[in-house]
């Protein structure tokens, strides 16, 4: 049982402003911009586009015999199946946010850490609730006779129960996909505004909209934006 994108049109979303990227580098180049600046914003695409991809392309769950296998951008942990404490459907932290799933399903390991399962949730999954389900009577059946509850992670497992677990690694990386979308619109921004010749002379883009502004500034605000407004619906 795997969870994942792989070979879906998630990809095509990149491809807009990769192109976009591509034209601005090729722009500066024509516009006799120094060689080596072109040279540090064409290699900041490629890592930026390169680092997108990567999350979309590795990041998934796999189930087998074993365990849970948890493929995250940059690297794969695996979780034994009796090693894992608890696994249920969890409201998301950040649910109500931009493109977020209500419900996410999760696992606690022996620790008590709230481990999230890459796309197991109820935006990408027909039927949530069937699959943690599935889950729950593997694990059940494959942590062992001689399973016992880990008490390091009691306390984590009964907060999940009572509805108070949340994980601040899913906000900081849901806010961190917030921060890469605003990016992407300031690229579409400035290329805009280089193309119709919107910056020099002190014009109005030079001083509101410089790059480091569109590209720099409004993303880190963004990512900020979003860890506040996150932590604020938990609070609720």
């Amino acid at each position: 049982m795997t969870f994942d994108r792989r070979g879906s049109g998630v990809l095509l979303a990149l491809a807009g402003p990769g192109l976009v990227a591509v034209g601005m580098v090729v722009k500066m180049a024509y516009d006799d911009v120094a060689w080596w600046v072109t040279a540090l914003v064409g290699a900041f695409f490629a890592a930026f586009f390169a680092a997108g991809v990567t999350m979309i392309m590795r990041a998934g769950t796999t189930i087998d015999g074993a365990g849970v296998v948890i493929r995250s951008s940059f690297r794969t942990r695996r979780y034994s199946w009796a090693g894992v404490q608890e696994v249920l459907v969890e409201a998301n932290p950040v649910a109500g946010l931009p493109r977020q799933a209500a419900r996410v399903a999760v696992l606690y390991d022996a620790s008590g850490a709230r481990v999230e399962l890459p796309w197991c949730n109820d935006l990408v999954r027909a039927d949530l609730d069937a699959d943690v389900a599935s889950l729950r009577v593997i694990w059940l059946a494959r942590r062992g006779d001689d399973w016992r509850p880990a008490p390091a992670a009691a306390g984590a497992v009964a907060a999940a129960w009572s509805g108070r677990a949340w994980s601040g690694v899913a906000i900081a990386m849901d806010a961190l996909l917030a921060a890469m979308a605003v990016f992407l619109v300031g690229v579409v921004i400035s290329v805009v505004l280089l193309v119709a010749g919107a910056y020099g002379d002190d014009s109005f883009a030079d001083r509101w909209l410089p790059p480091v502004v569109v590209l720099a500034v409004l993303p880190g605000l963004a990512y900020v934006g979003w860890v506040v407004a996150a932590l604020a619906r938990r609070g609720r």
